[in-house]
């Protein structure tokens, strides 16, 4: 099967041109002008930009929380994401502290027939067995499986969180075995804390999380994260990177000789603190996990992502309906009482603009946040093409 993309701007990492992407199979075969189309179907992109399919590397499709669960499942989540031009997924598998197999079967059945685009998983891992060679057998074993990065949580002590010894058998097991390990980088201890703290006060809206996870725990535990990483001689991808401070600690630790890789996400870079501040009810549907920051650390993100401190950019997909924001996670309760019991999920805004995206490909952005160069247009490379308007909205080619 032949397929040309035709009259459109080519936009990746060299920039924007005008050109024509002829496609064979599933691979480019060619990049360029006057071919011959004999046999191809033509998707006319006049007008429009020509770039490569995304990669969303952390969403969380079908995860229960609580009482309730995430909104999205494996069907409708990929679709979503087709139609605004992501053409891969990398869901985290598990949902607490389950044997990793168990986790990975039950990840695959959610998303085995229901996926209509790439997809990949994380494994969520809480435990990593004490004995050094165990653990590398043990991170051997998801390597075989296709898993090839895991994610441990400094925070939710109740549910999801390691100490420093597990991180750091994690780091070494990491290093040994090219397995990424990557961390919810917040201080769960000093969070818990300054929970406890405000529901004595009374503080317990929704702009409560502000002050109950500053971006103080986000950069002391980024620091610590760092520093075991290089003392298991490993290295540390930072998941929803969220603050200007969290930014520093990175750089901070990279000077010190760390490899630290960086992931933000949209709401961090578009929403503010100050779409807390609304009617309670209203405000809950923006608290999210790290919480929004203020306009100073959006500012420093974007920042970030301009001058390559930041790689990634990615959604933190994980959506609940209004109904059940409005529950809580706890099943007894018929409305959530304090910012502790409102689903933490991710508001994910899209925006986009001719402008943006040809600056983002000058400045390696949209290689950058795609992973890696096969999302460009090279040929030989999978064909994982999205067209769009200038104004953001995609297109849906005839082999969608």
């Amino acid at each position: 099967m032949r397929t040309l993309i035709r009259g459109g701007a080519v936009v990746d990492v060299d920039g924007a041109r005008r050109a024509d992407v002829l496609i064979e199979g599933e691979r480019i075969a060619d990049v360029g002008n006057a071919f011959d189309v004999s046999g191809a179907d033509v998707f006319d992109a006049t007008g429009g930009l020509v770039i490569p399919g995304a990669i969303d590397p952390h969403t969380h499709f079908d995860l229960r929380v609580g009482a309730v669960r995430s909104a999205d499942d494996f069907e409708t989540g990929t679709i979503a994401a087709a139609c605004g031009g992501t053409t891969c997924v990398i869901d985290f598998a598990g949902a607490g502290r389950e044997p990793p197999d168990d986790a990975l079967r039950e990840w695959h059945a959610k998303a085995r027939g229901r996926a209509v685009i790439d997809y990949g998983f994380h494994l969520t891992c809480t435990s990593v067995p004490q004995n050094a060679a165990d653990a590398r057998a043990h991170f051997e074993w998801m390597a075989s499986e296709g898993v090839t990065s895991v994610k441990l949580y400094m925070a939710y002590p109740d549910r999801l969180m390691v100490d420093d010894e597990t991180l750091s058998r994690a780091f070494a097991a990491g290093g040994e075995t090219a397995v990424r390990v990557s961390v919810h980088a917040e201080d769960g201890h000093e969070i818990e804390r300054l929970a406890s703290d405000a529901l004595v006060r009374g503080d317990t809206g929704p702009t409560a999380i502000t002050r109950v996870r500053p971006p103080s725990v986000e950069a002391s535990a980024i620091t610590r994260a760092a520093h075991l990483a290089h003392e298991a001689g490993g290295s540390v991808y930072v998941v929803h990177l969220s603050s200007a401070a969290g930014l520093d600690a990175v750089r901070s630790a990279r000077r010190e000789g760390t490899t630290v890789l960086a992931e933000t996400c949209p709401q961090y870079l578009f929403l503010t603190d100050e779409r807390l501040e609304g009617p309670p009810d209203e405000a809950a549907g923006f608290v999210c996990a790290p919480p929004l920051r203020s306009p100073t650390d959006r500012d420093a993100l974007w920042a970030g992502l301009a001058d390559g401190t930041i790689q990634v950019a990615a959604t933190d997909h994980c959506p609940f309906t209004n109904a059940d924001r409005a529950h809580g996670t706890l099943a007894k309760q018929e409305h959530w009482r304090t910012f502790a019991r409102s689903p933490a999920a991710s508001p994910v805004w899209r925006r986009a603009s001719r402008s943006s995206i040809r600056e983002s490909a000058t400045a390696g952005c949209l290689s950058n946040a795609g992973l890696t160069r096969s999302q460009v247009h090279r040929l030989g490379c999978s064909a994982s093409i999205t067209s769009r308007d200038p104004c953001g909205q995609a297109r849906t080619p005839p082999w969608a």
